[in-house]
C-alpha cells in the first residue's frame, strides 16, 4: 500500500541476512575506528548486526514515540550502500519535510535510547540501499561494556533531534540542512519547566 503517494513512498517486505557483507564488515570496522581508534574488536562487534536491502522509496523504520509500529523502531542502522532520506512532518507547514540525507557509513535510529523525549521521523530509501542494524536489545551489551559507543551514538542522535527541531518547529525551516549543522554545535538543550 502506498501510504504517501505524492513522495513515491511504500512500506516493503525486504530481504535481511545475519551474515554482515565485506560491505558491511567495513562500515563496523569504520565505526568502531572512529569511536577507540582501533579495530582490535570490530569483528566481534560486526556479528552482532543484520544486513538489510531496500529498494527507493521502500520505508526503513518510523521512530514514533507514542504508537507502536511494525517497522524496527528500536534499532540503531547504519547505512552501508545508497542513500536514506529522514522526514519529520511540520505541522505549521501540514506536510513531511526532509530532514537529513543520509550516506555510508552515516547512522540513525535508536533515539529513544539516547535522547528523551525525541522528535518522530520516518527514514525512506532515496536509492537501493543496504543498511546493518543491531536492535537496542543486543546494542545494550555493548554499550555497558564500551561508554565510548554510548557517547557517540548519543552525540549523533542529538544532532539528528536539533535537526528535527530546526527544520520543523522554528523559522529556520527554509534553512538547508548543511548551512544548519553548521550551527547546531552552539545550541544546547535546555528544558523548561511549564
Amino acid at each position: 500500500m502506498d501510504s504517501y503517494p505524492n513522495l513515491g513512498v511504500r512500506e516493503t517486505v525486504n530481504y535481511t541476512s545475519k551474515t554482515p557483507s565485506l560491505v558491511a564488515s567495513e562500515a563496523t570496522s569504520l565505526l568502531w575506528q572512529q569511536v577507540f581508534g582501533d579495530t582490535k574488536k570490530a569483528s566481534e562487534f560486526n556479528q552482532a548486526w543484520r544486513t538489510r536491502d531496500f529498494d527507493l522509496g521502500d520505508v526503513i523504520t518510523q521512530f514514533n514515540c507514542f504508537h507502536d509500529s511494525d517497522l524496527s523502531t528500536n534499532a540503531v542502522t547504519i547505512v552501508c550502500r545508497g542513500q536514506v532520506r529522514l522526514l519529520a512532518f511540520d505541522a505549521f507547514l501540514g506536510k513531511e519535510v526532509s530532514i537529513q540525507l543520509l550516506d555510508a557509513n552515516q547512522i540513525f535510529g535508536g533515539d529513544s535510547a539516547f535522547c528523551n523525549p525525541y522528535g518522530e521521523y520516518r527514514a525512506v530509501a532515496s536509492s537501493k540501499v543496504m543498511v546493518l542494524q543491531i536492535s537496542l536489545h543486543h546494542l545494550d551489551v555493548w554499550l555497558q561494556d564500551y561508554p565510548a559507543l554510548f557517547e557517540y551514538f548519543s552525540q549523533i542522535t542529538q544532532s539528528r533531534q536539533k535537526l528535527i527541531f530546526f527544520k520543523t518547529l522554528t523559522e529556520l525551516r527554509s534553512q538547508n540542512t548543511p548551512n544548519l549543522q553548521k550551527i547546531l554545535p552552539y545550541f544546547i538543550r535546555t528544558e523548561i519547566s511549564a
